[in-house]
């Protein structure tokens, strides 16, 4: 029982490189590492436990740490901007912005070398 629950990890891990995007090759190979923790738990592998704890870490980091920038405008003159990540909850501090910024006509987002307008 003990193997199989090693070799489905291996599974995902194996599946996640077949994926296309950063953020599903993370994600995926987030829960093959969790399963390869619970497996060096149940076969007493400290190395195994460190390695993947480390690599769900680094994953969860670059998964959350994508920056962003937010202008807002009114009148094509900016009023005033913001830089974050995906931690700093990005949809909520937007509408409270927009909100308290008074005379913002839209917004515009900066992510990715894409801009995103509101």
């Amino acid at each position: 029982m003990v193997e199989v629950l090693g070799i489905i990890a291996t599974l995902f891990i194996l599946v996640s490189f077949i994926m296309k995007g950063e953020r599903k090759i993370r994600s995926i190979n987030i829960f093959g590492a969790v399963l390869f923790v619970v497996y060096g738990f149940f076969i007493s592998s400290l190395s195994n436990i460190i390695l993947n704890t480390a690599l769900i870490f680094i994953h969860l980091y670059y998964l959350f740490s994508d920056r962003f920038m937010v202008t807002y405008y009114n009148n094509d003159e900016p009023i005033t901007s913001f830089e974050g990540t995906a931690l700093t909850l990005f949809s909520v501090k937007c509408k409270a912005y927009k909100k308290a910024v008074k005379g913002t006509r839209y917004i515009e987002i900066k992510f990715k070398g894409k801009t995103f307008i509101i």
